[in-house]
């Protein structure tokens, strides 16, 4: 399928990602009422023109700037990447799929207490697949990077949180990012970060291969970096060097 379709707020829209768009929500109507809704992160964005400038980022925005797992790339490279990073969104999107594991109320309930064991302790957590409530055992050679839609902010609180108020966070989150937690790829994580002292609950994306974390990074602006499970590592999205910001691609 081929063509385009225009919606007054995100432009002209992929035809084959609105037909999914109306296979995922059920009628034509639906579909255009979650793009009405939508903060257009992934497919239901319009598609950047051929020069448009993808905001860069810079080493002193990552979580840990001294990180050395980046690498610096000129304005056209990151534009390149964030490019390619907006079209496997919207890809991931098209792919959306009912995210069973966090609907079904009896699979909800264990994705809840599990993650409330798993966040008791420094540096623990969880990664839920959204469709099918199954969590990460924690040693796969895959990473998993915040996909936040729009200006939305991660949900914080604190490890000293009562279940009752873990159990309400954990409600927020799946009614706040219930699109974008149906996405090919869809996942609930939720971490104890022990330098903040905040047990953080985010949706995520998870993939096999460094090159999406470039990608993806570059467009969702990942400055909290990706978690690369089999090594306990961050790895972070390139960023532009100063002196090459004003480059375009």
């Amino acid at each position: 399928m081929t063509g385009h379709v225009h919606h007054w707020k995100h432009g002209w829209i992929p035809l084959d990602h609105f037909a999914a768009l109306v296979h995922t929500h059920g009628s034509k109507s639906a579909a255009i009422k979650h793009l009405d809704h939508s903060n257009g992160l992934h497919g239901s964005k319009s598609i950047p023109s051929p020069s448009h400038v993808f905001p860069p980022i810079s080493r002193s925005e990552f979580s840990n700037p001294n990180t050395p797992r980046t690498r610096a790339v000129s304005q056209a490279e990151f534009n390149r990447l964030a490019r390619e990073g907006h079209a496997t969104l919207a890809k991931m999107e098209a792919n959306s799929s009912p995210t069973k594991g966090l609907d079904d109320p009896k699979s909800w309930q264990h994705v809840k207490d599990e993650a409330w064991k798993a966040s008791r302790e420094p540096w623990g957590g969880s990664t839920i697949d959204a469709h099918t409530g199954k969590a990460l055992k924690g040693n796969e050679d895959l990473y998993a990077l915040t996909i936040r839609p729009g200006s939305t902010k991660s949900i914080h609180l604190s490890p000293t949180a009562s279940r009752a108020q873990f159990d309400a966070a954990m409600e927020t989150a799946k009614t706040r990012w219930a699109d974008t937690l149906k996405s090919e790829g869809g996942h609930l994580g939720v971490f104890h970060d022990a330098d903040t002292n905040e047990i953080d609950i985010d949706p995520v994306t998870v993939v096999d291969n460094h090159h999406d974390v470039e990608t993806i990074g570059s467009y969702s602006h990942s400055i909290g970096g990706a978690y690369h499970f089999s090594d306990g590592d961050g790895y972070w999205p390139p960023y532009v060097a100063q002196s090459a910001s004003t480059k375009v691609a």
